[in-house]
């Protein structure tokens, strides 16, 4: 079976795993192949397996050429493997938990820094209407939603023009740039 096959169907199982422990799958949609659907193969794997399973593949990911791929793949794949692991039971400290799945380090903040952030957010938002910055930030969110005929109107209108905007420069700019290098060549 293919790679790409093998990380499919472990994604599935996993995310089958995941919603059986938690209520929630780590695959909120899937758009491949129906065969490979996280939906056709309810059999539930132990965590054992399932870590055998992404070892098997991170050995497989490893040896991709393509380096951003491989480093995309493998870095997933090994999160996924924190995330089985912690999910099944293993005792994960908060730290190495978010350093192993996310790729950060989390750090303590001290009182006075969450003090100064906060007076900034605050002053930030004193314009805004609203008794709090939650509700200073819920009201804003609501003024400024933008609706599917607005998104459209947008589209239709301002992606048009800077869609033309960028065409007029293209023309003036690089078609001219390119048509100078030709004659010049020749």
């Amino acid at each position: 079976m293919a790679f790409e096959e093998d990380y499919l169907k472990l994604l599935g199982r996993i995310g089958n795993f995941t919603k059986e422990v938690t209520g929630v799958s780590i695959i909120d949609a899937y758009f491949g192949p129906i065969k490979l659907s996280p939906e056709i193969e309810k059999r539930r794997l132990s965590p054992d397996k399932l870590l055998m399973d992404l070892d098997t593949l991170i050995g497989k990911a490893k040896e991709i050429d393509d380096e951003l791929k491989r480093l995309a793949l493998t870095s997933d794949l090994e999160s996924l493997r924190v995330v089985v692991k912690w999910l099944s039971g293993e005792n994960i400290p908060y730290r190495r938990l978010v350093k192993e799945i996310f790729g950060i380090t989390p750090r303590k903040f001290r009182q006075r820094e969450f003090n100064r952030v906060q007076h900034i957010v605050e002053d930030a938002c004193a314009i805004l209407p609203g008794s709090d910055v939650a509700e200073k930030v819920r009201k804003w969110e609501e003024e400024n939603e933008i609706t599917g005929k607005a998104l459209e109107k947008m589209i239709n209108t301002e992606m048009v023009e800077r869609t033309q905007e960028i065409k007029v420069l293209y023309e003036r700019r690089i078609f001219t740039y390119l048509l100078w290098q030709t004659a010049t060549i020749e």
